[in-house]
């Protein structure tokens, strides 16, 4: 063994090699994960949006069922009857903490035109920025 230096020259060529590889498969895989978050993220953005369009289209029916003399809106006094009368409306206002009294004051935000009545699209605007705000609460 005349030139045993070689050895420890060998030994730290060979340790820079298999770190140099093994930073490289890193950075591919690290690199696929990212692309699968943005995918994930893309998704679910997709998701909400087709559960908010859902949501939208259930409101509807639950507007109109309201809508007791048909006339296109909706007064305080529909809304109180409805809330009354209709179970589905009142489950669905009590899973968000609504009783009946935080209506009245609902009702009032809702209105912003002060008419007094709420049409369907004042009603759908105000579901749709509470549903905007509860989004952004939960991110």
């Amino acid at each position: 063994l005349k030139h045993w230096y070689f050895a420890f020259l060998f030994l730290g060529a060979f340790i820079v090699i298999q770190l140099g590889l093994m930073n490289l498969i890193l950075s591919a895989v690290v690199d696929e994960a990212n692309k699968a978050h943005e995918n994930d993220v893309h998704e679910r953005l997709k998701d909400i949006a087709n559960a908010q369009r859902e949501q939208m289209e259930q409101l509807r029916p639950i507007f109109h069922d309201m809508d007791a003399d048909k006339s296109g809106s909706i007064t305080a006094d529909e809304i109180l009857k409805a809330y009354d009368n209709d179970e589905r409306l009142q489950g669905s206002l009590t899973l968000l903490n609504v009783d009946r009294d935080a209506l009245i004051h609902m009702f009032a935000l809702m209105d912003k035109d002060g008419d007094g009545q709420i049409d369907y699209n004042e009603f759908m605007n105000t579901m749709q920025e509470s549903q905007a705000q509860d989004l952004r609460m939960q991110m």
